[in-house]
């Protein structure tokens, strides 16, 4: 069952990513995996996914670098971004959201919790991608 929409997975730890690909797969999205945040850009351009759920802390380039990048880009910034991290301090969510990404969730999170955002960034994306 393939709900046709394509998320991009930014995650660098292997147990969080399968624990992200093994969700999203049972739902029925294409998953595409990144481990290295100096790939992500390239990735998006490649593969237009239809939502980002990016880990902040990454090899290669950070998540706090990476969003604002996609924020600006034409081709890119109507992408919703789920931004998730390990970080919970106040001002670590602060400067995370500060960053641009549409949606924060520290990790660990609830499972149906992280779906249901899916889903609602992925609706929402879709009526902005309707009344373009």
């Amino acid at each position: 069952m393939s709900t046709g929409k394509t998320i991009l997975v930014v995650e660098d730890r292997n147990s969080s990513l399968k624990l992200f690909q093994d969700l999203l797969d049972n739902k029925g999205y294409a998953v595409v995996p990144i481990t290295d945040g100096s790939l992500v850009e390239d990735a998006v351009l490649r593969h237009r996914p239809d939502l980002i759920v990016m880990d902040i802390q990454l090899p290669g380039k950070s998540g706090l670098d990476i969003i604002p990048a996609l924020k600006i880009h034409p081709d890119t910034r109507s992408i919703p971004i789920l931004a998730v991290s390990a970080f919970t301090m106040e001002s670590d969510v602060a400067r995370i959201m500060a960053s641009g990404p549409d949606a924060f969730m520290t990790k660990p999170f609830n499972i149906l919790d992280f779906l249901k955002k899916v889903a609602e960034l992925l609706a929402s994306s879709d009526s902005v991608k309707k009344a373009v």
